[in-house]
């Protein structure tokens, strides 16, 4: 079993409210995604939606976007306590605690999110940080689903783009500033031949790369009469079989001019969004949802705790499944 890749966001962690020996789990099922909740099923229904809004605005954005075919998880934890429990490693130690947390494995993708944060959130942008890190993963997933291959910073600016996506009222709101960009400003960028060339195996002065991939990205969706053109054709042209470089200078334009463009505009103070209000709004009424019963509850969040391989706490969990449901399926599995 592949040990999946943890993707933190840390927020500043709030008081936890009381808990429940026993909490009540609910299933809520939107139309693309799986939501489990020891908060309440209104709660429940809240996160589905904004998972089924993200995904609205991408394919909006990449009309033939394919599903990726591995199933997503969503564990939508009441409070700090509640996430404490079901990922403890994370509470080891005085670093602070994580708000949202995405594991993406070969045969299962888990997303943990802490209600408690969002309701602390519900009237400030802290509800749409903690959101951050899934989105850019989320984003990052499909990309890797509907392209062969895309260089390092494409996926990682292109997912931070996506990344800050604001709904409210009715319109969605692309691109606003990542807080990436403050790393890079005021100091030099790298030289857009290394820049380019950047691997996952290492990445250089690591901020002011994230910083400068979103920056790129940011430039070209927000150039007017293109809003994206030119990079859809740059990754039309490495589909093909074009060089990179080639296929950036063809597209996008010359290394050196992009580079002066880039450095002028991540010094810039004010960004503008993207705003789609054609995309179609997600209805939470149209969800299904179910209570859980202690035998169900305890199977799946065994199954959620063995890959996060807290292999101790998987075993409880579902042992205690079989001895209330001798005939579950999931325990088994």
């Amino acid at each position: 079993m592949a040990k999946p890749i943890a993707v933190v966001f840390v927020v500043v962690a709030f008081a936890t409210t009381a808990y429940s020996a026993n909490p009540t789990w609910y299933e809520i099922k939107s139309d693309h995604f799986r939501v489990l909740t020891d908060g309440s099923e209104k709660e429940g229904r809240a996160v589905a939606r904004e998972f089924e809004q993200i995904r609205a605005v991408l394919a909006a954005v990449l009309p033939t976007m394919r599903e990726s075919t591995v199933p997503l998880l969503i564990v939508a934890a009441r409070d700090e306590g509640s996430a404490k429990r079901l990922i403890p490693a994370y509470w080891k130690g005085s670093s602070p605690k994580p708000g949202s947390i995405f594991w993406d494995g070969s045969q299962r993708r888990f997303s943990l999110i802490r209600l408690d944060l969002l309701r602390s959130g519900a009237n400030t942008q802290l509800a749409s940080y903690s959101y951050q890190a899934i989105y850019h993963q989320y984003t990052r997933i499909l990309l890797k689903e509907n392209f062969r291959w895309l260089p390092l910073w494409f996926g990682i600016g292109f997912s931070e783009f996506f990344a800050n996506t604001r709904f409210q009222e009715g319109k969605f709101y692309v691109g606003a500033p990542s807080p990436r960009r403050n790393y890079a400003q005021n100091r030099p960028l790298l030289p857009m031949t290394e820049f380019m060339a950047v691997k996952k195996d290492y990445i250089p002065r690591v901020d002011v790369f994230f910083a400068q991939s979103w920056a790129l990205i940011h430039l070209l969706m927000m150039k007017p009469n293109d809003e994206g053109k030119s990079l859809q054709r740059f990754v039309s042209l490495l589909e093909a079989g074009k060089s990179q470089r080639d296929a950036f200078q063809e597209a996008i334009g010359d290394l050196g001019d992009i580079e002066k463009q880039l450095a002028q505009y991540i010094s810039r103070r004010n960004f503008q969004n993207l705003v789609f209000s054609t995309v179609p709004q997600t209805r939470e009424d149209g969800f299904s949802s179910r209570k859980l019963s202690v035998a169900e509850a305890d199977a799946e969040i065994g199954n959620f705790q063995l890959w996060q391989r807290d292999m101790p706490a998987a075993r409880i969990r579902i042992e205690q499944a079989l001895k209330a449901d001798p005939d579950s399926s999931l325990a088994h599995e």
